[in-house]
C-alpha cells in the first residue's frame, strides 16, 4: 500500500512540474486547446494527489 502512495504523489509532483513548464513557455502562443490541457492536467494531478491523503488516512485507520 505504501508503494501506491508514494507513486500517486510522484505522479503529482511530475504532473505540477510539467504544467509549470508548460505554462512558462507557452505563455506567448498558447491556444485554446493546450491550455484545456493543462487544465485537465492540473485537475489529474489534484485527484492523485488527494487520492493519495484518501490512500495514506484508509491506511491509518486499517492499522
Amino acid at each position: 500500500m505504501k508503494n501506491v502512495r508514494k507513486i500517486f504523489i510522484f505522479t503529482a509532483f511530475i504532473t505540477m512540474i510539467s504544467i509549470i513548464v508548460l505554462l512558462f513557455f507557452l505563455q506567448d502562443g498558447m491556444s485554446s486547446f493546450m491550455s484545456l490541457f493543462i487544465k485537465d492536467l492540473a485537475g489529474c494531478s489534484v485527484f492523485s494527489f488527494a487520492l493519495s491523503q484518501f490512500t495514506y488516512f484508509f491506511e491509518k485507520k486499517v492499522k
